[in-house]
């Protein structure tokens, strides 16, 4: 059997924790890209595997699932965030118009 969980608690505190990287290879002296293993580790240990020389490493592909979780709920903030906007902008606008009625009918 197969248990489902939902990442959302964990994948959003994902960006938080975690920092991408630009990193210089000694052995090639080329640049790549990645982030530090033990950070990821800490929200999501079944994503980090330790090769046999102790190093640990990112399955990388393993955080995509994660990130368009955190993209959903990103998604969901902001159309509350615009909501909330809106609301606030009609609410501006009202009380310019409540302004325009009490100066007209304080210059009678």
């Amino acid at each position: 059997m197969i248990e489902v969980e939902f990442y959302n608690d964990r994948s959003y505190k994902l960006l938080d924790i975690i920092n991408g990287l630009q990193l210089q290879i000694e052995a090639s002296g080329g640049m790549d890209v990645g982030l530090i293993a033990q950070e990821v580790e800490e929200l999501f240990p079944e994503i980090v595997a330790e090769n046999d020389e102790g190093f640990k490493t990112v399955a990388y592909y393993k955080l995509i699932p994660l990130l368009i979780e955190t993209v959903k709920d990103q998604e969901k903030t902001i159309d509350n965030l615009k909501m909330q906007l809106d609301t606030y902008s009609d609410l501006v606008k009202e009380l310019r118009e409540i302004k325009e009625r009490v100066n007209r009918l304080e210059s009678k």
